[in-house]
């Protein structure tokens, strides 16, 4: 009797353990995320995809994070994530200047697919400033901050959450900027960089049904700034396919966690048979003694 019980216990710690590390391979950030990518899977969908600059992952001990290098004129761009209108984006970015003060990392929001049309914040190591930059290259401050500097080699936490026309940025916890717009956007995301190479790790989107998302905007330290004299220009074609890439990217994650959850079903199936043949043996057993 003790054997066939030691032997229920191995078996049954044996199928439970891939199952969970299975299951400890989504978070709960994955899980509740619109967008959520921490580059230990070895792989992404962020690329340096407008041929500016190359990116890969890398790593330091277990952590792994994506790297950013810019071309040969030390520039470097990539979207990402889904299209949406409010949100809150928050990501831990490191800094590896090559030019001093001139040099910048940018993190795009609302960008309709690169630099161009896009809000930014850029990155300085002795400033932040948000902008808006539109469609012929012209540029739109809205204000900047020379307490938060992004130095070399030191890792930054930054956060930005989209209101309506409303923007509040954080950064390392701490409120840095607060805007407002008169053009209600939409867009993805992206990253950006110019003599500097950067790094970007645990990127989170939360994607926010209009009025739904928690009020985080000050309105006594935001300026009613007008950034377009007129309407950004109705979405191309080119939004379309780029829309496909990305229901593409949500469905894989889509099939990742199915995978993950008909994983742990089936095993947990098979631990419930293999114990009800084990305690059908164990009766059989005991009839025949009894007998």
């Amino acid at each position: 009797m003790k054997k066939v019980l030691l032997l229920v216990m191995i078996i049954l710690m044996v199928c439970t353990f891939p199952i969970s590390v299975f299951s400890s391979a989504v978070t709960n950030d994955e899980m509740n995320a619109t967008y959520f990518e921490n580059f230990e899977y070895g792989e992404t969908d962020i690329d340096a995809i407008l041929n500016y600059g190359v990116s890969e992952i890398q790593s330091e001990g277990e952590n792994h994070f994506l790297h950013f290098k810019g071309n040969e004129n030390d520039f470097v761009a990539s979207c990402f994530g889904p299209y949406v209108a409010d949100f809150d984006f928050s990501v831990r970015l490191r800094q590896n200047i090559h030019a001093g003060d001139w040099s910048w990392s940018k993190i795009l929001f609302h960008s309709n697919w690169g630099e161009i049309d896009s809000y930014r914040l850029d990155l300085y190591s002795y400033r932040v400033q948000a902008n808006f930059c539109d469609e012929n290259g012209n540029t739109k401050i809205f204000g900047e901050n020379t307490k938060f500097k992004f130095e070399t080699g030191e890792w930054h936490t930054v956060k930005i959450c989209a209101r309506g026309t409303k923007y509040t940025i954080f950064i390392d916890g701490e409120k840095a900027l607060n805007f407002v717009s008169v053009d209600n956007a939409e867009g993805c995301f992206g990253f950006a960089g110019w003599q500097t190479d950067f790094d970007v790790d645990d990127i989170v989107i939360y994607e926010y049904a209009d009025g739904e998302a928690p009020e985080v905007f000050d309105n006594e330290s935001a300026e009613d700034i007008e950034v377009l004299n007129n309407e950004r220009k109705t979405r191309t074609k080119k939004d379309t396919y780029i829309n496909s890439i990305l229901e593409n990217y949500s469905n894989n994650q889509v099939k990742k966690v199915v995978g993950i959850v008909f994983l742990c079903v089936a095993g947990i199936s098979f631990i419930g048979l293999l114990a009800v043949f084990i305690i059908t043996l164990i009766k059989k057993k005991k009839h025949n003694d009894n007998c």
